[in-house]
């Protein structure tokens, strides 16, 4: 049996902590002699690597988006950007951990991995998560549009689309001290909200992981059977569960791979 977008949202209502999740970079800096398509750039020459400046977030049966930035401590130079993400990205980090899935954009091969170098590099401790759906990667499985950015699958399926942005927008963040709340915050919540819409639209068609199907199935009891996380597949296979009634919930250990966790008239958190 197929994973439907039905099927998602009634998890998400059965306790299942879905969020979707956007970041943004302000500029780097380097230095060299000449400009073109054909010159090469050292990391000898970096003068200042692109850093996380804001995270837009919204946890999936909300209404609202959110964003979170990063704190002014001194001055712009073209060694210093004067801010200092280290609060945020611990922020985010606990958004993360809290959540079952994380969705988005892109976010494997640019979200979740700058995140994570700036948490090294502030020598933060990396946060482990186990499921993310790249509605990106999902897209280009199953569709072959012109073009598989953001801004033009929304705008193709009427919806806003993206706000405009110049390399000037980022020029301003970067290096004339322009707030993220003028217009970066907005812009990257508007992106949250329309990759949000798209995933609606897109779901039913994704040919999706294991592991994701396998989150959706744990959350839902269906014909009165409790699925494991980790051993319930797309073909709705059982396995059986041993449970033990405790004062305030039920404790659930599964009998094949031995996970266990509680469960509060839903799935709840693992031990």
């Amino acid at each position: 049996m197929k994973v439907t977008l039905k099927m998602f949202k009634q998890a998400v209502k059965n306790g299942m902590k879905a969020l979707h999740i956007d970041t943004e970079t302000c500029l780097g800096t380097f230095c060299g002699f000449q400009i073109g398509s054909k010159v090469r750039i050292s990391h000898e020459q970096i003068l200042t690597s692109p850093q996380v400046m804001s995270v837009q977030y919204k946890w999936e049966g909300e209404k609202e988006a959110f964003y979170i930035e990063w704190d002014k401590v001194g001055e712009q130079t073209v060694y210093d950007s004067g801010f200092d993400n280290s609060s945020m990205l611990k922020e985010t980090s606990r958004l993360i951990k809290e959540s079952d899935i994380v969705i988005g954009q892109n976010i494997n091969a640019f979200d979740m991995k700058m995140l994570q170098d700036g948490l090294v590099n502030n020598s933060l401790p990396y946060f482990d998560y186990d499921v993310t759906l790249d509605i990106l990667t999902m897209s280009r499985k199953v569709f072959r549009p012109l073009s598989q950015k953001l801004d033009a699958r929304a705008t193709k399926y009427g919806m806003k689309g993206k706000i405009k942005m110049e390399l000037q927008d980022w020029k301003d963040v970067t290096f004339n001290g322009k707030p993220i709340s003028a217009k970066m915050g907005p812009y990257g919540v508007r992106d949250v909200n329309e990759a949000q819409k798209v995933f609606y639209r897109e779901f039913n068609h994704y040919k999706l992981p294991k592991n994701v199907e396998r989150l959706v199935l744990s959350f839902l009891t269906l014909d009165k059977k409790i699925y494991c996380k980790k051993c319930a597949d797309s073909h709705q296979r059982r396995y059986d569960v041993k449970v033990k009634q405790r004062k305030d919930f039920k404790e659930v250990t599964c009998n094949r791979c031995g996970d266990k966790w509680e469960l509060h008239g839903t799935r709840g958190k693992k031990k």
